[in-house]
């Protein structure tokens, strides 16, 4: 048990800068010219909150 805490206390700052180099990805999308890469910007931002979202609540219920 001790063992996944701290496994999982070593991914919390690999997941936060994942989630800043996608969400800086996707905002660039975001500025593009064409219409298909606004959209893939928008689908990766609300992939990426949903996936923020789970993360937090697999972190919080596994250390807490």
């Amino acid at each position: 048990m001790k063992t996944q805490k701290i496994v999982i206390l070593s991914a919390i700052p690999l997941l936060i800068l994942a989630i800043l180099w996608i969400t800086t990805q996707a905002f660039h999308m975001l500025s593009a010219k064409s219409d298909t890469q606004v959209l893939g910007g928008v689908v990766l931002l609300c992939v990426t909150f949903f996936f923020l979202l789970k993360s937090i609540l697999y972190i919080r219920k596994k250390l807490f």
